[in-house]
């Protein structure tokens, strides 16, 4: 398995430093690519109810609604997709979210 590498002190000027700090084994921090599998499932939620639905209602409101009789919840739940880390990393930056969440870096490599 190919090793990627990153500079822990942001970069070297010219290639001297660059092999210099390449030789120096606590000038660099490893990191391998992730070989975990991630999965997405698209879960929708088909509503029925006498008044509208705040958009900010949260889930455990929903549930205890439907549990209550107050609105009619239909459930259907879309297959499995299985994500390489690259490819949840992409799904979390359109989310916003960070990358870290499942502790890896912007490349879809392991944080330590």
């Amino acid at each position: 398995m190919e090793m990627l590498y990153r500079m822990r002190d942001g970069g070297a000027e010219g290639l001297d430093t660059l092999i210099d700090l390449c030789e120096r084994d606590d000038e660099i921090e490893e990191r391998t690519p992730s070989d975990r599998v991630f999965h997405r499932r698209t879960i929708t939620l088909d509503i029925l109810s006498e008044d509208p639905i705040d958009e900010d209602i949260d889930l455990h409101d929903l549930a205890a609604d439907g549990t209550d009789g107050i609105i009619s919840i239909a459930v259907t739940f879309a297959p499995d997709v299985m994500l390489t880390a690259a490819l949840v990393v992409s799904v979390l930056n359109d989310r916003n979210e960070e990358a870290s969440f499942f502790d890896l870096d912007e490349d879809g490599n392991e944080l330590d």
